[in-house]
């Protein structure tokens, strides 16, 4: 049966991803209040799986891409949600999210 309480469900559908990762990329954690992320609709499970069609494998691949990327320019956000990959245009820059790099076993 599912739990009740909505962040139970969350928590457990992360888990799960992480350990069943679909694609390879990085697993969302955590999404900043008030940030980029959290105006997109990004949410905690979420897997960003390329930035300006470059894969994402680590932090510092993230980060590259992220610093490489024109700020006064749109960027775009590969991301494996639910079954379905999807494309976000975004302002280059800082997106405000954590998370932790996974790949399919």
């Amino acid at each position: 049966a599912l739990d009740p309480d909505p962040a139970v469900r969350e928590s457990a559908r992360v888990a799960g991803v992480m350990q069943r990762p679909p694609v390879a990329g990085m697993v969302l954690t955590q999404v900043v209040v008030h940030s980029q992320a959290e105006a997109l609709g990004l949410k905690r499970g979420d897997i960003l799986v390329a930035y300006n069609q470059k894969p994402l494998d680590s932090m510092e691949t993230l980060g590259n891409a992220i610093h490489g990327a024109d700020p006064k320019t749109q960027a775009t956000l590969q991301v494996y949600r639910n079954g379905g990959m999807e494309v976000i245009t975004l302002q280059a820059g800082r997106i405000g999210v954590d998370g932790r790099f996974v790949k399919p076993k």
